[in-house]
């Protein structure tokens, strides 16, 4: 029997194997030094134009341009609650140039309403920021004799399940559920395909009330078509400084905010997040953003992505026990 050697068989292997891991090596520092961005910048909003994301993303991506130097764009692909959006941002190249501009209704609704979602709310997305938040504003249609919350809440009662209160997203659902329940009144929700067709429906006194975005409801308001009873922020609107906060109006534990936020694909390179964290938040508490944001009944929000994801799970917790407590089936 011929017993051969295997030690230059296995010096070949383990030289053979160095090589390889040198070569790997040096791409992952290739990689690392490479320029960013390298390429124009994509901010992907699952909206229309027009909307207040899409609004409130072609402000940051005509900032990022500025401070990147190279062009960002915005794309909008609308439908299929945002999965359409989502599942383009989570198949390109996750350098950083495709960046999602999401809503909360991304971020957190769609993880309360659905069973199964063809993406990970949390763990496919690295969090940049927020950009920006309004306060939901409890309006009725402009022929309604209720002209305060207090005369809404007791006129309600008196007529359980008459009045239809529509809403324009599942998110206006969870806030009119959550402030329902806290007066102790039954309505009939109506839904409706977005918050200015509800809004517009409240013009036109074909629904009785229902909670909508200053981007809707502002104009309607001041023109007196429409009558804002209260404001679902801890502040007041400059634009309707007469309307109070549902705290004023006896209601402290009520809060409900639609915002939209920045954030990455989970598999792009840390050093790439951390520069458009750093982009994200120097915009983010400009007093120029500011002003463009309050313009609209918006404000401004400057959050590092821990803060972001800190305040997502809190809120995907919230409406969560909201859910169970009306009842929400899940699709």
């Amino acid at each position: 029997m011929t017993i051969r050697s295997t030690a230059g068989t296995t010096r070949r292997t383990f030289a053979a194997r160095g090589a390889a891991l040198a070569t790997l090596a040096f791409a992952g520092r290739a990689l690392a030094q490479a320029p960013f961005p390298s390429k124009p910048i994509e901010l992907v909003v699952p909206f229309p134009p027009g909307s207040g994301s899409d609004i409130g993303a072609r402000y940051f991506a005509e900032q990022l341009g500025r401070l990147s130097g190279q062009p960002a764009t915005v794309r909008n692909i609308a439908g299929g609650n945002g999965f359409i959006a989502i599942s383009n941002v989570l198949r390109a190249d996750p350098g950083g140039h495709t960046i999602f501009i999401g809503a909360n209704s991304a971020f957190v609704v769609n993880a309360v309403q659905f069973r199964k979602l063809p993406y990970d709310p949390i763990g496919d997305f690295t969090m940049l920021g927020m950009l920006n938040r309004a306060p939901a504003l409890l309006a009725v249609r402009g022929d309604s004799p209720a002209r305060d919350l207090k005369s809404f809440v007791e006129r309600t009662r008196l007529a359980p399940g008459e009045v239809n209160s529509g809403h324009g997203a599942t998110s206006y659902l969870m806030f009119a559920a959550q402030f329902y329940n806290l007066a102790g009144i039954k309505v009939n929700h109506v839904p409706y395909k977005g918050a200015s067709d509800l809004a517009a429906a409240l013009a036109s006194n074909v629904v009785d009330a229902g909670f909508i975005d200053p981007g809707s409801g502002l104009a309607l308001a001041q023109a007196g078509r429409i009558h804002v009873l209260a404001v679902a922020g801890e502040k007041r609107l400059p634009q309707l400084p007469g309307v109070p906060t549902f705290q004023e109006a006896g209601y402290p534990d009520f809060t409900a905010y639609n915002w939209a936020a920045a954030a990455v694909s989970a598999k792009t390179p840390a050093p790439v997040v951390a520069r458009l964290e750093g982009w994200f938040s120097a915009i983010a508490r400009a007093d120029a953003t500011r002003s463009f944001f309050a313009a609209t009944g918006n404000e401004a929000v400057q959050t590092t992505g821990t803060e972001l994801r800190r305040f997502q799970l809190a809120e995907i917790q919230r409406w969560t026990d909201t859910a169970r407590l009306v009842n929400l089936v899940q699709e």
